[in-house]
């Protein structure tokens, strides 16, 4: 589970969220993802025990010049996507590789590993 919440143009920060699967190392997990920005929101009982929802402000891609009509555009994250899409103001979630499209958040931060991102 992932996703962001942003209020464009507002100068709102931007969250991306992610989901991780507990363990008895949850608390220890949670600290040590503390280093790489991300931030406990909750903790729920899912199907397998625990699962933690995690939170990081996002540092947003570099806009493109202003009147780039909206389209699928060479993705400047450092996330391994062909392209992603400009909706004319701002770089959206949806990705693409070859035929195949998804869902990333539009972040220069790298993925952590371990944290459910789809």
């Amino acid at each position: 589970m992932a996703g962001t919440y942003t209020d464009q143009g507002a100068g709102v920060e931007a969250w991306e969220y992610a989901i991780f699967q507990g363990s008895k190392d949850m608390i220890a997990t949670v600290n040590d993802l503390d280093v790489e920005g991300w931030h406990l929101v909750n903790i729920i009982n899912a199907d397998r025990g625990f699962a933690a929802i995690v939170r990081r402000a996002i540092d947003p891609l570099p806009a493109l010049p202003p009147g780039t009509p909206p389209g699928w555009y060479q993705d400047p994250s450092p996330r391994p996507h062909e392209v992603r899409f400009w909706n004319g103001m701002a770089w959206t979630h949806n990705v693409g590789r070859g035929s195949e499209h998804g869902r990333d958040a539009p972040t220069r931060l790298p993925p952590t590993p371990g944290l459910t991102q789809p």
